[in-house]
């Protein structure tokens, strides 16, 4: 566990999004980009069935406690067909917009590569919607060895915010519920991530927790996870280790500022990210971890320092999911987390509308 002062940590405050207009919204390239059924799906993505909103998303005691003691929580059944359906549709105009000729930002978990990482495409994707790639997918050329649409490894990290299906999806009575149910006061959502998974190219993910890089004073963040598709031990299903959130935060994603000297001696100040203390071999191990194998539609719930990951896919079979990350809002957000640029969206269901 680590202890902060108040002066590591500043309030979180939401972001005003009110004034970005609802028919338009900002693509990976800051343009304004859009696809031909958006404005049917963000009232499909709105329509929670009633089994969701007055059964599902209210928590009994035996899953609260069930959550409190395993670090995580899965529910069947919360999204429906036609709700994921439209959620793929936007990350796909999402990523045919994408200009793969100026962007070629590769995603890691790798400690090794993440630890000293400057990389500002990924620092200033806080406030905006941006493709990362999968490792391997370039040739010693530069160029994809496959196609576009099956080269990201996620969009992030703002489409709660911005892009107004998943802006919709997100802000649900539903989500609203099962938040609150497991005591969150002013729950706000901190980040969003579309994760692709793909087919025989998506990467291993390693033992990490997500408090580790949305790191609050007290800790609060929590992983709403959605699967688009039926996730497997065969496709790179989540794994997590149950009761090891018990152990506290165990290293923090910092961000720092250095000058640096370009050989011709100009001076230039940097941002790297390095992991505080360094990830040792012994501390994250995968030895207790079990395989949540669910079918498309069901949310996992994921407390902030539960240990989780996933195995590289290396079936035919894609495995999309759609995360985000919630912190309370009465918590302090960390003066050196990764994120400094974000979109904090109060969640409280605003967007939710009922079918007559």
């Amino acid at each position: 566990m680590f202890a902060a002062s108040e002066s590591d940590v500043k309030a979180v405050a939401p972001t005003h999004v009110e004034n970005i207009l609802p028919e338009e919204y900002k693509s990976s390239q800051n343009q304004f980009h859009q696809y031909d059924t958006w404005q049917d799906d963000v009232k499909v993505v709105r329509d929670f069935p009633e089994q969701s909103r007055e059964v599902l998303s209210k928590l009994t005691p035996e899953q609260v406690a069930r959550f409190h003691e395993d670090g995580y929580l899965v529910i069947p059944n919360f999204a429906t067909r036609d709700q994921l359906l439209a959620l793929a549709r936007a990350a796909e105009a999402e990523v045919s917009g994408f200009n793969t000729d100026e962007y070629k930002s590769v995603f890691s978990t790798s400690p090794d590569k993440q630890h000293g990482k400057s990389d500002d495409y990924f620092l200033d994707s806080g406030d905006c919607t941006r493709c990362f790639y999968e490792e391997g997918v370039f040739d010693e050329a530069g160029n994809l060895k496959v196609p576009k649409l099956k080269s990201i490894n996620k969009i992030g990290h703002a489409m709660h915010a911005i892009h107004p299906v998943f802006r919709a999806y997100s802000n649900s009575l539903p989500h609203h519920q099962v938040v609150k149910s497991l005591g969150y006061k002013r729950p706000l959502i901190a980040q969003s991530m579309y994760i692709f998974k793909q087919p025989f190219v998506g990467g291993k993910v390693g033992c990490h927790q997500d408090n580790t890089f949305l790191y609050t004073v007290p800790t609060s963040c929590i992983g709403l996870w959605i699967a688009l598709d039926d996730a497997t031990q065969t496709n790179g299903c989540l794994w997590v280790i149950p009761g090891s959130h018990k152990g506290g935060t165990k290293t923090r994603y910092r961000l720092k500022t250095e000058e640096v000297t370009a050989e011709n001696g100009e001076k230039r100040t940097v941002r790297k990210l390095y992991f505080d203390p360094p990830i040792t071999p012994g501390m994250f191990r995968e030895e207790g971890g079990i395989p949540v194998e669910v079918k498309a539609g069901s949310l996992v719930l994921l407390h902030g320092d539960v240990v989780h990951y996933s195995y590289a896919n290396t079936s035919p079979n894609q495995r999309h999911a759609y995360t985000i990350h919630v912190v309370e809002g009465d918590a302090g957000w960390a003066k050196d987390n990764w994120m400094q640029k974000g979109c904090f969206l109060p969640l409280d269901g605003s967007e939710t509308q009922v079918s007559e």
